[in-house]
């Protein structure tokens, strides 16, 4: 309840606006997705990740571009063809469940006023520990992820 509480007031002091809203809901489905089981910090480093690319040049420069981005099929992305594995795995991307919704926009909201997670600065890819994408530039593990810079 004090974490609704706190996310109401800080979405309430935020500028109004629509570019804003579409982000904070695109970065909550990215997290949900992607980290809700990695807990807070594990989340917030994803989140880190996200606002990397967009700060990037070599990445779109919007948080829902950057978490849709990959090849699309007229208006449908290719199946394991996304740069998160969530916007093309074929399954419905609604978070589905209101309460960890509630916690992770909480977490959203922080991210996107400049919360980081210090292990992770500078990261522009992850990927879980039982992948092995071959990918130099290591500088961290949270939970189950591996966080990478420089990755070419």
């Amino acid at each position: 309840m004090i974490k609704t509480k706190i996310a109401i007031i800080a979405m309430a002091l935020l500028p109004y606006s629509a570019l804003a809203d579409e982000a904070e809901d695109c970065m909550t489905e990215a997290l949900y997705f992607e980290a809700r089981s990695e807990g807070p910090v594990g989340m917030l480093a994803v989140a880190n990740v996200i606002l990397q690319r967009v700060k990037s040049p070599k990445f779109p420069n919007h948080v829902c571009s950057v978490v849709h981005d990959g090849y699309m099929w007229g208006n449908v992305p290719v199946r394991d063809a996304c740069a998160f594995s969530y916007w093309c795995d074929g399954k419905s991307d609604k978070v589905p469940d209101n309460a960890i919704k509630l916690e992770i926009e909480y977490l959203v909201i922080l991210a996107l006023e400049g919360a980081t997670v210090s292990a992770v600065e500078g990261a522009t890819h992850y990927h879980a520990w039982y992948v092995n994408p071959g990918w130099k530039g290591f500088i961290a593990r949270i939970g189950n992820h591996l966080f990478y810079k420089g990755v070419e």
